[in-house]
């Protein structure tokens, strides 16, 4: 028998693949860059130009798609607050859970920090993937305890990439169909809550049984939202679109009460100052509502103002609704003031869209300023030509560049 001979060029390919691993599998992907001013949360606590200081904050984090584990903004919120020199109180902390028909459809965190000048911060964390993980393990016969994975022969003969892929299906994407079917009226009646106890001061929630009925004292904060892809569409569409009336059980609500909501829909509308979005999906959802199809151009000469009330009844996203009636809200001859609303992307996001150039001219709404903030989540690159993409859209709350922007925002100046 012939002794084996190895070919050099092979054995100089393979060593070439195992070094670009090695070198790769170290380096750190840095892109920076965004596309104009705004300002951070941390301007509503100074004195400024047009900017009266607040002593208080209310900060609403609603997560995107996948299952969550309660306290999963801790880093976000400590971040936050580490930023702008604030403690928690840990005496502040409660959960509880948003019940519907006695299902959990969320589950509500609250808590609160607080700087040596007392000045107050207060989070309010929302979880609603405690509505749709059984929902996903009863119908699509997965196992949460293991990794989403199927129960049955497909997955036992599914090979290991095929899973990661099929996970990411039976996990996240699945999200986005539940929340397109008629359970979506059940999760944003948990939005709806969230906001309520947002709005609310910060008293005791068993006195009222852990529901909010929008009749409570409001306080005076501004309110910022931090969220992430398919919870962003999940906020807007609250407040613009849904109803108390459209759940089963409650079409007798009077109207004094239906008022009281749509009033407080508006309110957390016009205190709103800041929004920022990660891995921003709002192109992606507005997929859902193109309207009519017009001429033969069409879609390419859709490009008209969004934030005008339609008279040929054009269905409109729930984001440009949101700033659209954000703008109606006058409250002692005020209007409220420019909201900020930037975009966060890592471009190795694989379901991550920037706000066009198209986007911001067909929305000429008054009183507000986009902008796309690119940051890096990945910290690996593969070949120096793949990125984990799970990381990249879901490790903002590990990014010190996202948090420096966050409280600080962005000057053009600099």
């Amino acid at each position: 028998m012939k002794p084996r001979v190895f070919n050099l060029k092979f054995i100089s390919i393979y060593c070439l693949i195992a070094t670009s691993i090695f070198i790769s599998g170290c380096s750190h992907l840095s892109v920076h860059s965004v596309d104009g001013s705004f300002t951070g949360i941390a301007e509503l606590y100074k004195d400024s130009v047009g900017n009266k200081a607040r002593d208080s904050l209310s900060i609403l984090i609603v997560h995107g798609i996948g299952v969550h584990p309660d306290d999963y903004s801790s880093q976000l919120q400590t971040g936050i607050a580490k930023r702008l020199g604030m403690a928690e109180k840990t005496e502040s902390y409660e959960k509880f859970d948003i019940l519907l028909d006695d299902y959990k459809v969320a589950k509500l965190i609250r808590r609160e920090f607080e700087s040596k000048e007392n000045k107050k911060l207060y989070f309010v964390e929302m979880n609603w993937s405690y509505g749709t993980t059984p929902i996903k393990e009863h119908f699509l016969n997965v196992d949460p305890n293991n990794k989403f994975l199927e129960k049955g022969d497909l997955q036992k003969n599914r090979l290991k990439l095929n899973s990661l892929g099929k996970r990411m299906v039976n996990e996240k994407f699945s999200d986005a169909i539940i929340y397109s079917g008629s359970f979506k009226t059940y999760l944003q009646y948990a939005v709806s809550q969230t906001i309520c106890w947002t709005l609310t001061k910060q008293e005791s929630t068993k006195a009222n049984n852990f529901k909010c009925d929008f009749s409570h004292n409001t306080s005076n904060n501004d309110i910022v939202l931090i969220s992430a892809s398919l919870g962003s569409a999940m906020v807007f569409d609250t407040v613009t679109k849904y109803q108390p009336t459209s759940l089963p059980g409650e079409k007798s609500l009077s109207e004094e009460k239906l008022k009281k909501f749509n009033d407080s829909m508006l309110e957390f509308a016009a205190k709103t100052s800041h929004i920022f979005m990660m891995a921003n999906q709002l192109p992606l959802i507005g997929l859902t509502e193109l309207g009519k199809p017009k001429g033969s151009k069409w879609p390419a000469n859709s490009n008209k103002d969004l934030c005008e009330v339609s008279k040929s009844g054009e269905l409109k996203t729930g984001f440009t609704e949101f700033i659209r009636i954000r703008n109606t809200w006058i409250k002692n001859g005020n209007t409220p003031p420019q909201l900020q609303v930037v975009a966060f992307n890592d471009p190795n996001d694989l379901l991550t869209y920037e706000i066009t150039q198209k986007f911001k001219d067909s929305c000429k709404c008054k009183n507000v300023n986009f902008v796309n903030a690119t940051v890096t989540n990945a910290s690996t690159g593969y070949f120096f030509v793949l990125a984990n993409p799970i990381s990249a859209h879901v490790d903002f709350d590990i990014n010190d560049e996202f948090f420096d922007l966050v409280v600080n925002g962005y000057s053009e100046k600099h």
